[in-house]
């Protein structure tokens, strides 16, 4: 099983598909996303309200954390490979 996916692989660089940069994404998005999602219900424990203001304002430091960290993860997460 393991020769086959080998196999495979190899033959997919072959045909010019890099395999790295998608699973590179993948792994970057789910850390980024990991640790803004603990940040985003934390911040929403820190303040429990009916008020929408601190969801919204929760929500957009989440997405600025998301864009301020995915591109460097991946950057770094790249030159690894």
């Amino acid at each position: 099983m393991k020769e086959l996916i080998i196999n495979n692989i190899y033959k997919i660089e072959q045909w010019g598909i890099n395999v790295k940069k998608p699973f590179l994404y993948f792994v970057s998005g789910f850390i980024v996303f990991f640790i803004s999602g603990i940040f985003h219900f934390y911040f929403l424990k820190l303040f429990p309200s009916e008020n929408s203001f601190y969801i919204h304002l929760s929500t957009i430091i989440t997405l600025v954390l998301i864009i301020a960290f995915i591109f460097p993860l991946r950057e770094k997460l790249d030159s690894y490979f």
